[in-house]
């Protein structure tokens, strides 16, 4: 199973970034930092659920990258926890003031910071699914385009119903929603990371992704897993089996 949720660890120290992944128990595509020039150059690849953030490094402190990060629209939803050896109120109030959503101090519990990443990784998908909800009736199109692209990892997958294409974040969502477009214009839209087209019909979220079973003698389908750990199956066009094999074998079933 792909890993779904990404959480950037950034401290001076080695040792804590250990610390911090063992913790969290390989649980999620985890990457580290040393430094906070290091952070600011990774995160806009990145583009973490989760940063956790230590605030006394050498160059740019935590504190600064903090507020580097709230100033790029693209990373508004990323959630940041510090996690510092700082202890003082007014340290703690100055990681709020910057832009942080949560303060851990050091030496931490591993069950208290395991249940912070998931409660913040759930705040975050509540957002954009509200967000998306907003984009999703305006009627400028080219605007719905860029602004839906910050939202991929709350996607589950996009069904052409033609003249519209259906936005399915959860896979019990009643009320999916529906923008006037084709996945055609979608795929010139978005890059071919974000969305993969798997069908005539489909295009899915590929993060979302847990197994590629097979159907009968030739036919597949994909089975998609939400934020909620509900399950969707889609079909597999003939068209795209060869595709998707190379792209990860390990999809499919043995």
């Amino acid at each position: 199973m792909l890993k779904q949720h990404k959480i950037l660890v950034v401290d001076d120290d080695e040792v804590n970034l250990d610390v911090i992944q063992e913790a969290l128990d390989n649980q999620y595509d985890i990457r580290t930092c040393l430094n906070g020039e290091e952070t600011l150059t990774v995160i806009e690849q990145y583009n973490p659920d989760i940063v956790l953030l230590d605030i006394m490094m050498p160059g740019i402190n935590g504190y600064e990258v903090c507020q580097k990060i709230r100033e790029n629209p693209r990373l508004y939803h990323t959630k940041i926890i510090f996690i510092s050896a700082k202890e003082m109120l007014q340290d703690r109030l100055a990681g709020y003031q910057v832009g942080g959503d949560d303060y851990i101090i050091k030496p931490f519990e591993e069950e208290e910071l395991r249940a912070k990443v998931k409660v913040f990784l759930r705040l975050k998908y509540e957002e954009e699914v509200k967000s998306l909800n907003k984009i999703a009736t305006q009627k400028d199109q080219s605007t719905i385009y860029k602004q839906i692209s910050q939202y991929f990892s709350s996607i589950l997958y996009i069904h052409s119903q033609f003249p519209y294409c259906k936005i399915v974040c959860l896979s019990t969502d009643i009320n999916p929603m529906l923008i006037r477009t084709s996945l055609k214009e979608l795929e010139k839209q978005f890059k071919e990371n974000d969305l993969l087209r798997v069908h005539k019909s489909y295009l899915v979220n590929p993060i979302k992704i847990t197994t590629i079973r097979k159907k009968g003698t030739q036919d597949y389908e994909i089975t998609l897993k939400d934020n909620e750990d509900n399950v969707a199956i889609i079909p597999v066009g003939r068209k795209y089996h060869t595709l998707l094999k190379n792209l990860n074998p390990s999809w499919f079933s043995a």
